[in-house]
């Protein structure tokens, strides 16, 4: 009895912990504890439960059915160490917390793979898109003054006080930047979803209809590397699921509608997408950075300037590509080992793409390859825990596969 006791406890105390890592993922704003301090997330408040429950039930099985994606996660560790070490910025705090966060996504990918055996995560899921949808809808319509209220704990002052607004305080299209903070990763959060909700034959009408409002929430950020992604993913994800040639023209239709909305509605901000890129100011602002970085990573090509955030706040610079932003920072080694993290991930993901966790981490990864190549994903601590929850799902069905073919 005692044992019967001891294990439902156990059970309980792990569903609280995957519903608030979910929650905290999607929904928590990050806070500073002390001025200087770098911002936190509740989630990092939880690691040392996630580490304490990984030590308690950890087995051999969660190595070898994932040990290519964690040694890949391992090197770009190591890189980081070093090339921090060969900079002398470990008594930076600012910059040893890149370390930490790449530490974090370990222990929260073992912990997602354990936990993912004892709760219904798709029930979950669902709520937190319904308030992830409410959230966006209030910040978007900034009912009751939501904006000022609670959208200013979630993003910079800047960006929220120029909510809707262009550079001489005009009424301009509203690029949403709900509870990450920025629209091209919000862009992605709400991929993470239509993802998740991809309808197949079999799907019920409440995930169809979550598919659309996900897709409806994607483009609402008007991010043009967020549409791409998009697009992308659902012809690739169409030849997975089979559509026929009827349903795909209806989805289509369904888009397409979806953008004359937006454009009803004011949002003209994907009008830009066109041939003469090299026009638009934002690329062209991009392609001066990578040239202004290129120049400093071939005096530094081997372990970069470690992560050195200073450099960034204080020339008031983006990398805006996470490729760049690497091979800046560890050189082309921390670049090789981010792309194998990628590669390792899409391999071994796409070979089980029938099953929904395989297709989910399969197609999160395209997104994330994609947008990384003019923006930053995986350096947002909420983007990368989606990522080490889509890993950590996808293991961890992997593994019950293995069980039952052995």
């Amino acid at each position: 009895m005692g044992e019967k006791i001891k294990e439902t406890i156990q059970q309980k105390a792990t569903n609280l912990l995957l519903i608030l890592l979910l929650f905290s993922i999607f929904l928590l704003p990050s806070f500073k504890i002390v001025s200087g301090f770098p911002k936190v997330n509740v989630s990092d408040m939880l690691t040392p439960f996630f580490a304490v429950f990984v030590l308690m039930n950890f087995k051999a099985e969660l190595i070898s059915s994932s040990k290519y994606f964690i040694y890949a996660n391992i090197v770009v560790i190591i890189v980081s160490l070093i090339s921090l070490s060969i900079n002398h910025r470990f008594s930076i705090l600012r910059d040893d917390f890149e370390i930490m966060k790449k530490v974090k996504f370990l222990i929260v990918f073992f912990f997602v793979i354990i936990a993912a055996n004892q709760i219904n995560s798709n029930k979950v899921v669902r709520v937190i898109f319904i308030l992830v949808c409410l959230f966006n809808f209030l910040h978007y319509t900034d009912l009751f003054g939501f904006n000022d209220v609670i959208t200013r704990y979630y993003g910079r002052d800047l960006i929220v006080d120029t909510f809707g607004l262009n550079s001489l305080g005009q009424d301009d299209t509203k690029r949403i930047i709900g509870t990450v903070g920025n629209p091209n990763n919000n862009a992605i959060l709400f991929l993470f979803f239509v993802i998740y909700f991809f309808p197949d034959l079999k799907s019920s009408t409440i995930e169809k209809v979550f598919f659309v409002f996900a897709i409806f929430g994607t483009f609402t950020c008007q991010s043009r590397t967020g549409f791409i992604a998009f697009i992308i993913v659902f012809f690739v994800g169409s030849l997975i699921k089979k559509y026929s040639i009827k349903t795909s023209l209806l989805f289509t239709f369904l888009f397409l509608s979806v953008i004359f909305l937006l454009n009803r509605m004011g949002n003209v901000y994907l009008n830009t997408i066109d041939l003469n890129l090299m026009k638009q100011n934002s690329v062209q602002s991009r392609m001066d950075t990578w040239l202004m970085l290129w120049e400093m990573i071939k005096l530094k090509p081997f372990w970069g300037y470690s992560p050195y955030k200073d450099y960034f706040y204080n020339s008031n610079i983006y990398s805006e590509s996470e490729y760049f932003l690497n091979a800046w920072r560890y050189g082309f080694l921390g670049l090789i080992a981010y792309i194998i993290v990628l590669w390792t991930s899409f391999i071994s993901s796409i070979k089980m793409r029938f099953t929904k966790s395989g297709f989910c981490l399969s197609m999160f990864t395209i997104v994330i390859a994609i947008t990384a190549l003019t923006n930053n994903p995986l350096s947002d601590p909420m983007i990368y825990m989606m990522y080490a929850v889509y890993a950590g799902l996808f293991f961890s069905d992997k593994i019950k596969l293995e069980r039952v073919t052995t």
